[in-house]
């Protein structure tokens, strides 16, 4: 699981406040005969850059075979208190029921499947994140070893990100994080000005 947060701009309050009045005019003032200076307050607005950046990596590793889907439940719900998620993108193989009770609770689930065309914009999408610098990773050994085994495959409908050798098992991380940069294209700027902040994880 990739959660990748999206630079969308923001808005600052500044407040100015005026010169403090000479005694007998504060006194003045305070007693109605002339309205005292108030308060400026400016806005400045920094534009939305697109950037990405992830900010955390969950891996789950099998244990005698399986995997606690009760554990992926917690782990997510926990994240999503602290970064109010926007999205949960998954793979309906793969998380179908999860999904399901993820829904119950508030989280926002959107099936994403692995189609052909699906494959290559999750393909294109981290190529040019990665070619245009516009995602920030950090160090997380399981996503770098991935990230170096991957190789752009061609097929006969269209290209896809494979895993060589050197990767993890199963290219887990690499294709979380994939999953997340694709979800990231439905998250618009116009959202910047809005109270609750957006990210998208998958």
């Amino acid at each position: 699981m990739a959660i990748v947060a999206k630079h969308l701009g923001f808005m600052d309050r500044h407040v100015r406040k005026p010169k403090p009045l000479p005694g007998v005019y504060s006194a003045l003032a305070d007693l109605d005969y002339f309205d005292a200076p108030q308060p400026k307050v400016e806005y400045q607005f920094t534009p939305a850059s697109g950037r990405l950046k992830l900010v955390a990596m969950r891996v789950w590793n099998p244990k005698a075979g399986r995997v606690e889907l009760d554990e992926i439940e917690r782990e997510i719900l926990a994240l999503h208190k602290v970064f109010k998620l926007s999205r949960l993108s998954f793979d309906p193989w793969q998380a179908e029921h999860l999904s399901q009770r993820l829904n119950r609770q508030g989280v926002y689930c959107d099936p994403v499947y692995f189609t052909p065309a699906n494959l290559q914009s999750m393909a294109t999408v981290t190529l040019d994140c990665f070619r245009e610098r516009t995602l920030e990773l950090f160090d997380h050994p399981e996503l770098l070893a991935d990230l170096r085994a991957m190789r752009v495959t061609e097929k006969a409908h269209g290209y896809r990100l494979e895993m060589a050798e050197g990767g993890t098992r199963h290219g887990d991380a690499a294709q979380a994080l994939a999953l997340a940069l694709e979800s990231s294209r439905a998250i618009r700027t116009e959202s910047a000005l809005c109270g609750n902040r957006q990210l998208v994880y998958n």
